[in-house]
């Protein structure tokens, strides 16, 4: 089983308290044998600032791709608008009873009803 990212956050700050906690023992348990409890507190408790400061900028980013979520949507409601003002236009002026206008409404029709849609791959470029 593997751990989650809470999980994994959790558990390094239980072991960098435990071990602070714990120094005495562990430095008793056999006095021979250096155990640097100091030296890997130290490393584990300088890993802590930089994660935090890269960690605080996911709300940023977050926030930068909801506003650029809603510009695109502003913008694309404004291409929408333009090209189905265009289609009027040439309908009115064509006649609602010319092909090219027959063949626009339709279009425009058909993906207006979700049932006619299909499954669609958005435009990139």
């Amino acid at each position: 089983m593997s751990m989650t990212a809470s999980t994994k956050d959790e558990f390094s700050d239980w072991m960098h308290e435990t071990m602070i906690a714990s120094k005495a023992d562990i430095e008793a348990k056999d006095p021979s044998i250096l155990y640097d409890v100091d030296g890997n507190a130290a490393a584990l408790a300088a890993l802590d600032p930089p994660y935090k400061a890269e960690f605080g900028k996911i709300a940023g980013m977050k926030k930068i791709l909801k506003d650029q979520i809603k510009l695109v949507n502003t913008l694309r409601n404004q291409k929408y608008a333009c090209a189905s003002a265009i289609a009027d236009g040439i309908s009115g002026h064509m006649g609602k009873s010319d092909t090219l206008s027959k063949e626009i409404h339709k279009k425009r029709e058909s993906l207006s009803n979700p049932k006619n849609r299909g499954p669609r791959k958005p435009k990139i470029a």
